[in-house]
């Protein structure tokens, strides 16, 4: 399963998503979907969300759900991507296999 939002959208029908606050609420919506020992591939480019608070509400979610991680790989920002003093890493992903 792949989990890439936009960094903010809105909608009529559902309102305000800011992925900096909402990421781990769109990971409690997609893991009904996710087999057991399935994988789970999230990713961001929001440069106001944090390393740190990107994996936490990752794996707050996913521990509110009774799921457990297997396994993960995180990957910062690739070299293709530069990272300079006027524009920082902001590019976040991991892969996760959840039970």
């Amino acid at each position: 399963m792949v989990l890439d939002p936009p960094t903010f959208s809105q909608s009529k029908e559902h309102g305000v998503f800011q992925v900096e606050k909402d990421f781990g609420e769109l990971v409690t919506s997609a893991l009904p979907l996710l087999k057991p020992h399935g994988v789970l591939f999230a990713s961001t480019n929001a440069a106001r969300l944090t390393p740190d608070e990107f994996l936490r509400q990752i794996t707050t979610a996913i521990g509110a759900a009774r799921r457990k991680i297997l396994q993960q790989h995180y990957a910062p920002q690739p070299p293709d991507f530069p990272i300079t003093r006027g524009e920082p890493a902001y590019l976040k992903t991991i892969w996760l296999r959840v039970g």
